[in-house]
């Protein structure tokens, strides 16, 4: 772990770099763990996370409510005295590189899922409430729910260096599974992209012989706009 802090300390002297774990879980491995026996969970709708929108925890913005409207966003809300204390955060089909980013200063890396496979890339509990495993009783619900929203894998990424939540997800069935990183040297982005791979195993796949495999893949930078 110091090691690992040591490098990405010196690294970061040369240039801006993100390295993420990419992690997958298939909803059948999903192993059972204590989760919060303060919170209750159920789907999270478009009305209530407008609702939510300006909230200081939270941090709903209209642009974030318009992707979960038009993107097919899985939410989970949990709630305690009916009301919100968590939420987090699924998406289908194709992951916006906005949504798989380590910050304002990286642009991303998107991500192509085949059908059945979700991402996880937003998950907030209020600070009052933390250390309850909410988290966990949120993901418990979206797995025990799977079937109707047709989720059969969940794929997920953290920085590399993030020891605690790595074992914390691994208690529950995921396997690290692929490196993915984004450098910033001199205004120049350059990306160290993972070879595609199969959701269930994990394992890096051709994507001729593998079509329904995960792919992470740079998005085009967005044309200037003509001077008129």
């Amino acid at each position: 772990m110091k090691l690992k802090l040591l490098l990405y300390k010196a690294l970061n002297k040369v240039c801006r770099v993100d390295v993420t774990q990419v992690l997958s879980l298939p909803v059948s491995a999903w192993r059972m763990t204590k989760c919060s026996s303060v919170s209750t969970c159920r789907w999270l709708d478009e009305n209530e996370l407008q609702g939510l929108l300006g909230d200081p925890e939270f941090k709903v913005k209209a642009s974030f409510l318009e992707d979960f409207r038009t993107d097919g966003f899985l939410g989970v809300v949990a709630q305690i005295d009916e009301q919100p204390v968590g939420l987090l955060f699924l998406v289908p089909k194709e992951v916006a590189a906005r949504h798989n980013s380590g910050g304002t200063a990286f642009t991303g890396i998107a991500v192509d899922l085949p059908e059945g496979v979700y991402f996880l890339f937003k998950a907030i509990v209020k600070s009052s409430q933390r250390g309850q495993r909410i988290n966990a009783a949120m993901l418990q619900f979206a797995v025990n729910n799977s079937a109707e929203k047709s989720l059969k894998t969940i794929v997920t990424t953290t920085d590399w260096t993030n020891e605690s939540f790595l074992k914390s997800v691994e208690t529950i069935g995921f396997k690290r599974c692929a490196m993915a990183s984004e450098f910033v040297i001199g205004g120049k982005r350059l990306y160290k992209l993972p070879s595609p791979f199969d959701p269930v195993s994990g394992q890096a796949v051709s994507p001729v012989e593998t079509p329904n495999s995960v792919k992470f893949f740079v998005e085009p930078e967005p044309e200037p706009e003509a001077v008129t």
